[in-house]
C-alpha cells in the first residue's frame, strides 16, 4: 500500500510541474505563442509553441508563409537587453499585424505586435518539461506493476 501511495504522489507531482509549466507559457491562451531569439539576418524569433495561434486573414492568402519565425512590434523585450536571458524562451502576447520577409524571394513572416512579455528560462524550461515526463512515465509504470499484484 505504501509503494502505490509513493507512486500517485509521484504521479500527482509530476503532472502537477507539468501543469506549472503550460500555466507558465499560457498554452490555453488564444494570443500568446512562446518565442526564442534568433541571432541572423532572419526574423526576430523562433516559434517554439503556439505557430496555429498566428491566425489572420491576410495569412491565409499567401503561398509562401512560414509560421515557424516572426518579426516583433510593440512593447520592448526587457530580456533582450541581458546577455543571460536573451536566449531563453519567451511567452509574448499579442496580435498578427501584418507580413514582412528579408529580401525578395523569402518565405513571408508573420508580424506580431506585443503587448506583454513573460520569461522562461531555458535551465526551467528544461526541469520542469523533463522531471514532469519522466515522473509520470515512471510512477504510471509503477503503478502498472502494482496493479498486478493486487
Amino acid at each position: 500500500m505504501t509503494k502505490r501511495r509513493i507512486a500517485l504522489a509521484l504521479l500527482i507531482i509530476s503532472l502537477g510541474l507539468g501543469g506549472s509549466l503550460l500555466w507558465k507559457m499560457r498554452v490555453l491562451s488564444t494570443d500568446t505563442v512562446v518565442l526564442k531569439g534568433l541571432a541572423c539576418t532572419c526574423p526576430d524569433y523562433r516559434v517554439v509553441i503556439g505557430s496555429w495561434k498566428l491566425d489572420n486573414p491576410l495569412l491565409d492568402t499567401l503561398n509562401q508563409l512560414d509560421r515557424g519565425e516572426v518579426y516583433v512590434t510593440g512593447v520592448h523585450n526587457k530580456w533582450n537587453d541581458d546577455y543571460r536571458t536573451m536566449y531563453d524562451y519567451m511567452v509574448a502576447e499579442g496580435e498578427v499585424v501584418g507580413i514582412d520577409r528579408v529580401s525578395e524571394g523569402d518565405r513571408w513572416n508573420p508580424t506580431v505586435n506585443i503587448a506583454n512579455w513573460g520569461h522562461i528560462s531555458e535551465f526551467d524550461y528544461f526541469i520542469r518539461k523533463w522531471i514532469s515526463l519522466t515522473g509520470s512515465a515512471i510512477s504510471i509504470l509503477w503503478l502498472w506493476t502494482l496493479r498486478k499484484r493486487s
